[in-house]
């Protein structure tokens, strides 16, 4: 992994920790061609986690009280703005999750 990618998932997880006592929407979109999530929840984040694994690098894990999301450095980009945290599959094009704080 390059040092700017690392930068930018530290820097996400950081943004998300910051902001763990606000509401969250979490959007996922999976080759959504209506440019619709096929998964949308609004929630508290109850723990954001920041580890390593030699296979996939740094992993970001969000936890609500319905749902937990990982993000591995291996299969996704980040992209943090002062509004939410984006995250795209190196996958494909047709992957993402928005994570906007409300």
């Amino acid at each position: 992994m390059t040092t700017k990618h690392v930068t930018n998932f530290k820097s996400a997880y950081q943004k998300l920790k910051s902001k763990h006592d606000w509401k969250f929407s979490i959007e996922l979109y999976h080759h959504d061609f209506n440019s619709e999530p096929f998964l949308h929840t609004e929630s508290y984040i109850e723990k954001v986690i920041l580890d390593y694994v030699d296979e996939h690098g740094l992993i970001i894990t969000v936890m609500t009280p319905d749902a937990t999301y990982s993000f591995s450095e291996k299969n996704w980009l980040v992209h943090v703005d002062d509004d939410y945290v984006s995250f795209g599959s190196k996958n494909d094009n047709d992957t993402h999750c928005i994570i906007e704080f409300c």
